[in-house]
């Protein structure tokens, strides 16, 4: 099968690549720019990737992408991730990727006969949900964005969700928890790099840690993210069209930080009343965890990387491969 993805150049497009070439499936990966020559030193098997650059804003552009690579299922995840903070600069950009994009490629996608489409959305959809809300759940609670960022994610889910199957096209959405882990870096296109990912950069480069609070959630390690998306794409017959992706399991960063401190030495705490954190963790505060019983129940996927096990396995990573300044 011949899978399409875009935004395959960036963090979570990097780690979905790699597991599609590890299931066997061709290839066809898509970026606003080349991938970084450290990320493809990273990736087995990229040499039977098919890499094009291509700016998802212009329709004939898109359409001329599908109608050479002529793929069979499409993955989107291209889009712009914009920090609250720079909604009011960043807005007419960030609809234009996230919202423009999306429909050019949908419409790509059904002129080319593509049989499944899966957007990448976000957990972010559910705005700004407060832990006494109880667990976030696809058919019950009930998406109230308040950011950019989340607001042009939804848009394109319900776009794609309501015109896709109208025009002969199966669309899924996959709502994506706290990722983090391989390949992720500042591509510039990301204002929302991971706690972890800071951490590790700080403790790298001896820098003190310091938290604004404890920051618990359903963090998720990336490859488990991209096993997910690959579940909802090779499914043969997924019964919803909203997919949760996250972990089960509820750690925090500081138990990250903890954990990383009994396997080399580093500088962290949390912030004392009125001292500045060097961490930023996006926001006052923590979110719900995404309910994940519904992708178990109906694609039988469940996250396999704890904390501990996704600290083995990133250090290890990160051991082996190294980019220019930044994690790969």
């Amino acid at each position: 099968m011949k899978v399409l993805v875009t935004g395959a150049t960036g963090f979570v497009g990097l780690n979905i690549v790699s597991t599609l070439l590890a299931q066997g499936q061709e290839v066809v990966g898509v970026g606003h720019a080349p991938p970084p020559d450290a990320a493809l030193a990273a990736l087995p098997g990229h040499r039977r990737v098919a890499w094009h650059i291509t700016d998802l804003r212009d329709a004939d552009a898109v359409q001329a992408l599908f109608a050479q690579a002529k793929p069979d299922r499409v993955v989107h995840g291209a889009a712009v991730t914009t920090a609250a903070g720079c909604d009011g600069e960043a807005a007419t950009a960030t609809a234009a990727v996230n919202i423009m994009g999306s429909l050019n490629v949908l419409d790509a996608a059904v002129a080319q006969g593509v049989q499944r489409l899966v957007v990448l959305s976000s957990a972010s959809v559910y705005g700004a949900a407060t832990p006494a809300q109880g667990m976030l759940d696809e058919a019950s609670s009930l998406p109230q964005p308040g950011a950019v960022y989340g607001i042009t994610k939804l848009a394109a889910e319900r776009l794609l969700l309501r015109a896709g199957p109208l025009r002969g096209v199966q669309v899924f959405a996959a709502r994506l928890g706290g990722v983090f882990g391989r390949f992720e870096r500042d591509s510039g296109l990301r204002d929302t790099l991971s706690p972890m990912h800071q951490v590790m950069r700080a403790a790298r480069q001896g820098l003190p840690i310091i938290l604004p609070r404890p920051g618990a959630r359903d963090w998720i390690y990336a490859p488990d993210i991209a096993d997910g998306v690959a579940a909802i794409l090779l499914a043969e017959a997924p019964a919803f069209p909203v997919y949760n992706l996250s972990s089960p399991v509820i750690w925090s960063v500081a138990e990250w930080c903890a954990a990383l401190a009994l396997r080399q030495k580093i500088d962290w705490r949390l912030a004392q009343p009125g001292e500045a954190a060097t961490i930023d963790f996006h926001g006052p505060d923590d979110r719900p965890p995404l309910s994940t019983s519904r992708a178990l129940q109906d694609l039988g996927f469940r996250a396999r990387f704890g904390l501990e096990e996704a600290l083995t396995d990133y250090l290890n990573w990160l051991q082996h491969n190294r980019s220019e300044g930044d994690t790969p």
